[in-house]
This record gives C-alpha cells, structure tokens and sequence, in this order.
C-alpha cells in the first residue's frame, strides 16, 4: 500500500516491495506461544498437519520462513519499457484499531474491504476469489469470515495461502500477493491444506485439492497484531 501510495502521489516512478525474512527467536517463539497466538502443541509428532486454517483443530498459526519482492510502476510506463505486466493493485484500504494483543477487529476488517473496494470501483458480487489472512488463529478465523459475510464477499472462492507456507510474518502479505497473481495468470485456486473441518458450510472454500478458475479481481487481507488491518484489490491482466 505504501508502495501504492509514493507512485500515485508522484514520489517515485518505480518502488521495489521486499517482503523480508523473518527469523524469530526461541524466546520470541516462546512468547507468542504464551500470548496463545502460535499453534503446534497438538500436532507436535506430525508437523505436516499443524498449520490448518479455518479448521475446527486449528490451535494458532504457524511460524514459516520465506520472502518475496513486487515492482510497482505507473502502466505507462511500464508499457512503454515493454516490462511483463501481472496484474494491477487497483484499490487498497488501511486502518489502525489499536486492539489488545492479537485480538482481531470485526469492524476494522470490514472497513478495509469496503474503502479497497470502493477505491477499486467494484461491487462484491465481482470479486471472483479472496486470498484470506487465515492465519488459524483461534478468534482471528472465525472474525475474518463474519466480516467477508458482512461484507458480502462470502460467496467469492476462498483459500488461505499460509496452509502452504506457514505464518511469514513480514513476508506474509508480499508473498499472499504474490500467490494471488500467480493464480489469475495460470487460471488455478490453490488448495487449503489441512481444511478436513471446516469452521463455516457458508463459505465457498477452495480445500484439498487446486482447482481451474478464472480470477478477474481478487482481494488479498493482511490483519495483523493491535488492528493493523489491510485489504488490497488486485486485477488480472
């Protein structure tokens, strides 16, 4: 969004988004562990089934190593260096809620849909897919899917890229793009690993295996800790 931001305000031509590796600690694992944020208890003796998104054994999220980078550029002129165009970052909403600890905010969630759609110019019925945050945090679950009711967007495709790579971090919201582009230029929903039970019938899950599918625009959520909530709307080429 930051991004975004120094190119349509005419700070920069072009803005390279790194999404940086995040190494944590034993003590800062420990930490989120106490503050109940990060799962792995149960499935210590299997540890390809604890990151499970949206299921009903979900204990937490999942700590996972990884980093992407984006190049952001006016259409203009990448057009006119013949760059490869992915997609476009049509619409974004931010807000800050100043919550307690992890605890996620239903009202923030929904806001930064709305002003991401909004800004985009587009209703929810046209939203094909959402790349959730869907961390499998025990509240944070259950509240990103009431505010994608609230919102309208439940009947969209849904996954959770973080049952593949785990909880990034830093990186998560870089690379949940980067996931997502993917997806619109091959014509694919990636699967939800580990949804053996889901939390929700109502939700148009993408779950065990990938599935052909077209992907017009697309909203990619990034919720973080004290209600640093972020929504983007992506377009396909």
């Amino acid at each position: 969004i930051h991004g975004v931001r120094h190119i349509l305000h005419g700070e920069a031509d072009i803005v390279a988004v790194v999404g940086g590796l995040m190494d944590l600690s034993e003590f800062e694992l420990q930490g989120l562990m106490s503050l109940g944020a990060m799962g792995g208890i149960r499935f210590h003796d299997r540890p390809e089934a604890a990151c499970r998104p949206f299921d009903r054994d979900r204990e937490g999220f999942i700590y996972g190593e990884g980093c992407g980078c984006i190049i952001l550029e006016k259409r203009q002129q990448a057009e006119a260096r013949k760059a490869k165009i992915h997609g476009s970052i049509a619409g974004y909403g931010i807000s800050m809620d100043g919550t307690r600890n992890p605890n996620p905010s239903l009202d923030g969630e929904k806001a930064v849909m709305n002003r991401a759609m909004k800004m985009a110019g587009v209703r929810p019925e046209q939203i094909d897919y959402i790349n959730t945050h869907g961390s499998g945090s025990i509240i944070g679950d259950e509240i990103e899917l009431e505010a994608l009711r609230q919102t309208g967007l439940n009947t969209a495709r849904v996954n959770a890229t973080k049952s593949l790579t785990g909880h990034l971090l830093s990186a998560a919201g870089v690379v949940e793009c980067i996931a997502t582009f993917v997806q619109m230029q091959h014509g694919f929903f990636h699967p939800t690993r580990n949804l053996d039970h889901p939390i929700a019938s109502d939700i148009n899950w993408v779950s065990a295996d990938s599935e052909e599918g077209v992907i017009g625009c697309a909203i990619s959520n990034s919720f973080g800790f004290g209600g640093i909530n972020t929504a983007i709307v992506m377009r396909s080429e």
